[in-house]
C-alpha cells in the first residue's frame, strides 16, 4: 500500500494558532478529513460545495495524496469504490444534484461493503433548483438514497466546529462497520465562515482481512454486490439487516437544550436547529417553556430518546429547510402521543427566529398542558425491533466468495505421456456457465496463461462491469472488485491511484464501455490512466437476451432492431477504439480477434503488449477482441466463427492502432 498515509499529523501543514481560524465551512470539513488521514478524494464541482474540492486540489497534492477532479459525480462515486476496494480512506463531497447522480454507486458500494464517507452541501430543489440552503434531501439520505434493502449512517452538523468533529466520527463509523457513511450538511453550513481551533482527532484504522492488494500469497477476493441465487442473496441480505441493525442500536445520536422544564419541544438539525435556539431564547423571555432537541444522526433516527420526551410535553414543531421531511420521522417516533405543528421554508430560504417564534406561539394556544391528557396517551414506547441473527455463511466471507486455488495437475510419467496442452494456473479449474460458442473462455484462457507467464497473479486487481463480462471474477483466481454498469474505468482509477504498485486491468463488453461507459473510457484515456482494459466487442447485448448495442453491424438483426440496424434511426456502429487511439493519453491500442488460431495468437500478443505497457509506466492501454455470441445472433457456433472472420472485420479492421512507444502503423504481433 505504498500510496496509503498509515499515521498522520494531527497538524499537518498547519501552526498552532495563537487563537481560532476563521474557517468557511467546506474548507473546515475537507481539512478535517486530511487530518483524519483521507488517502484519496474524488469530486466534481458544484455549489455550494466547490470550496471543499478546491481545498483538497490544494492540500491532496501537497502531502503526496490522491486528488482527482473527475468528468461526472458518476465517475468520481466509482473513483472512489475502486480506491475503497483497496482499503484507502476515501473522501466524495458533492450537492443535491450531484448526490442523485451518486445514488447507483451508494447501492454498489452498500452491497460490496465499503467503508466510504459522502458529504452532501444541500442546495434547493427539486431539480436543478438553486444554489440556496436547503434541507430538501433528508428523504434521500435517510431511506437508502439508491436502490435496494439497504441503510447508511447520516451524520447532521449544526456548526462548523461540530462539523470538524463529524468528519472524523464518519470515517470511524464507515471503517467499524465496512459502509458508506454520509455528512448532511446544508449550503449555509458549507459557506458560513467561524472561528475554529484546528484541533483534529485520528481515528484508528479498522481494515484488514478483506481488502483488495493483489493474492500474494492468500486465497483470492472478491469484493461485489451481485449474487444470482435467490439464497445466496437473501444469507447476503440478512447479513446486511443484521449489521444495519446493530449500526440502530449502538450508533444513535442527538443533543437537547434547555428540555428540562420544557413544555414545547423544536426537533431541528442543521442550521434550522441554529435558528431554533434564537427563537428558544426569544420564546423564553415571553415565558413561553420551549427546548431543542437535535438529531445528530439521522439515521439512524433517535426515536426512543424523542419517545421518552414526548410524553411530558404539550407539543413539538419540527423545524426544517424543506416542506416536510424530518417531521415524518418525528411522528413515528411519537406515535401520536404528542401534538406535532410543522413549520418549513423551501427554495433556499431560511426561516427567522420570529416566524418560529409564531408557530411557537400558536402550538401553545392550541394545545393542552401534558398533566390534562388522558394516561392512555402516555403508553411506553415500544421495544426494539426483532434483531437477525447473523447467518453461517460457510463460505461466502465478508470480503466475498473465495475463490478455491486451482487444482494441482496430475503427474504424469514422462515416458507415458508428453504434456503439450494444459490449464494454466491462473485459470480456475471449474465448469464454464457461458453459451455454447461463447468468445470470452478464449478471453479468459488468453489472460490466464499472459498472468501465468508475466508473473502478475499476486499484484493484479481486475475490475469486472456489469454484462456477460462481470464473470470474470468466476475464472480468473485474481482479487477483482465489481463495477456498475460502465464504469469500470472509474473504478480502476480509484485502484490504480491508491494503488500504484498494482497491476490493474478492465474486463468489459461492449454494451458498457462503448454506451452506458463511454464517458468513463474517454476520461481515463485523456488522463493516461495506467491501467489495462480488455474491450470485448461481440456487437450485442448478451446477458440481457441479444439487443442492439452500439457495436451492431448496420443491417444486423437484434431483437431491438428486427429489421436490421438502420443508420438513419439508430445511427452507425461506433469504432470506438479509433476514437480513443486519438487521445494523446492512450499509448497503446489494438484490436484482435478469436476467430482462427492465427488470429488468437496475434490477439495474445496485442494483450502482452498492453500489460507490458502498463508494467512500464505507460499510459492507457486497450485491446479489443472481436469475439462471438452465437445465441445472440441467432447462429451455430461455426457459423459464428465464420461471419466474425467474414463479415465484422470489414467494419471493424484487426491490427495495431497505435503504440506511442514504438510509433504508430505497428503491426499486430510485433513486441
Amino acid at each position: 500500500m505504498a500510496a496509503l498515509s498509515v499515521v498522520v499529523n494531527p497538524v499537518v501543514g498547519i501552526e498552532p494558532p495563537a487563537r481560532p481560524l476563521l474557517m468557511k465551512g467546506n474548507e473546515a470539513m475537507a481539512e478535517a478529513a486530511i487530518q483524519a488521514g483521507c488517502d484519496a478524494y474524488f469530486g466534481y464541482p458544484i455549489t455550494p460545495q466547490a470550496e471543499l474540492l478546491e481545498w483538497m486540489a490544494r492540500r491532496m497534492p501537497e502531502l503526496g495524496r490522491v486528488f482527482v477532479q473527475a468528468e461526472s459525480e458518476l465517475a468520481a462515486i466509482n473513483m472512489a469504490l475502486g480506491a475503497a476496494a483497496t482499503g484507502a480512506r476515501v473522501l466524495v463531497s458533492s450537492s443535491s444534484p450531484g448526490i442523485s447522480l451518486m445514488a447507483e454507486g451508494m447501492s454498489y458500494l452498500a452491497g460490496s461493503e465499503l467503508p466510504m464517507v459522502l458529504i452532501n452541501v444541500m442546495r434547493g430543489g427539486p431539480g436543478l433548483g438553486s444554489i440556496g440552503p436547503s434541507q430538501s434531501d433528508y428523504f434521500q439520505a435517510t431511506k437508502g438514497h439508491g436502490h435496494g434493502d439497504y441503510r447508511v449512517p447520516v451524520l447532521a452538523p449544526s456548526s462548523i466546529v461540530e462539523a470538524v468533529a463529524l468528519v472524523a466520527d464518519a470515517f470511524e463509523l464507515a471503517e467499524r462497520y465496512r459502509s458508506p457513511v454520509m455528512i448532511l450538511a446544508d449550503g449555509v453550513i458549507g459557506q458560513a465562515m467561524e472561528p475554529v481551533i484546528p484541533t483534529y482527532r485520528i481515528p484508528p484504522r479498522n481494515v484488514g482481512g478483506w481488502e483488495l492488494s493483489g493474492a500474494d500469497g492468500r486465497t483470492p477476493r472478491v469484493l461485489r454486490s451481485l449474487h444470482l441465487q435467490p439464497e445466496e442473496l437473501e444469507v447476503h441480505n440478512r447479513r446486511l439487516q443484521a449489521k444495519f441493525s446493530s449500526i440502530a442500536e449502538r450508533e444513535v445520536r442527538w443533543a437537547t437544550e434547555d428540555l428540562d422544564d420544557a413544555e414545547i419541544a423544536i426537533v431541528a438539525y442543521g442550521t434550522a436547529a441554529r435558528v431554533a435556539r434564537t427563537a428558544i431564547e426569544r420564546a423564553r423571555e415571553h415565558g413561553l417553556k420551549v427546548g431543542l432537541f437535535r438529531p445528530i444522526t439521522l439515521w439512524p433516527f433517535p426515536s426512543e430518546a424523542l419517545s421518552e420526551i414526548a410524553p411530558r410535553l404539550r407539543a413539538i414543531v419540527v423545524l426544517e429547510l424543506s416542506a416536510g421531511q424530518l417531521v415524518e420521522d418525528v411522528r413515528l417516533a411519537i406515535e401520536g402521543r404528542t401534538p406535532v405543528f410543522f413549520h418549513g421554508r423551501t427554495g433556499g430560504m431560511v426561516p427567522t427566529p420570529g416566524e418560529v417564534v409564531d408557530v411557537v406561539r400558536r402550538a401553545w394556544a392550541l394545545t393542552a398542558p401534558a398533566i390534562q391528557r388522558t394516561a392512555g396517551d402516555a403508553r411506553p414506547a415500544r421495544g426494539k425491533p426483532d434483531q437477525y441473527r447473523l447467518p453461517e455463511l460457510g463460505p461466502w466471507a465478508a470480503a466475498g466468495r473465495a475463490i478455491p486455488e486451482p487444482a494441482a495437475v496430475a503427474e504424469a510419467s514422462p515416458e507415458t505421456r508428453r504434456v503439450i496442452y494444459q490449464r494454466p494456473k491462473m485459470l480456475a479449474d471449474r465448469s464454464t456457465h457461458y453459451c455454447p460458442g461463447c468468445g470470452h473462455g478464449i478471453i479468459h484462457r488468453l489472460v490466464a496463461e499472459l498472468l501465468d507467464e508475466m508473473d502478475l497473479g499476486p499484484r493484479t486487481i481486475g475490475v469486472a462491469s456489469v454484462g456477460c463480462s462481470v464473470f470474470a471474477y468466476d475464472y480468473l483466481p485474481v482479487d477483482f472488485v465489481e463495477s456498475p454498469h460502465g464504469r469500470a474505468p472509474a473504478v480502476a482509477t480509484g485502484v490504480r491511484r491508491v494503488r500504484p504498485d498494482a497491476f490493474v486491468f478492465t474486463y468489459q463488453g461492449d454494451g458498457d464501455l462503448a454506451a452506458i461507459g463511454t464517458a468513463e473510457i474517454v476520461h481515463a484515456a485523456a488522463r493516461g490512466e495506467r491501467f489495462s482494459v480488455i474491450f470485448v466487442n461481440n456487437g450485442i447485448y448478451g446477458m440481457t437476451g441479444g439487443q442492439m448495442a452500439p457495436t451492431t453491424l448496420l443491417g444486423q438483426r437484434t431483437t431491438s432492431s428486427p429489421t436490421g440496424r438502420e443508420a438513419a434511426s439508430a445511427g452507425y456502429p461506433i469504432p470506438i477504439t479509433e476514437m480513443l487511439a486519438l487521445v494523446p493519453g492512450v499509448t497503446y491500442a489494438a484490436r484482435g480477434s478469436i476467430a482462427d488460431p492465427q488470429l488468437i495468437g496475434r490477439t495474445k500478443a496485442m494483450l502482452r503488449r498492453a500489460f507490458e505497457i502498463q508494467l512500464g509506466g505507460g499510459g492507457l492501454s486497450i485491446v479489443e477482441v472481436l469475439s462471438t455470441c452465437p445465441v445472440g445472433w441467432g447462429m451455430t457456433p461455426t457459423q459464428s466463427m465464420e461471419h466474425l472472420a467474414r463479415d465484422v472485420v470489414q467494419t471493424y479492421p484487426l491490427g495495431v492502432l497505435v503504440d506511442r512507444l514504438k510509433g504508430a502503423g505497428a503491426h499486430a504481433g510485433e513486441g
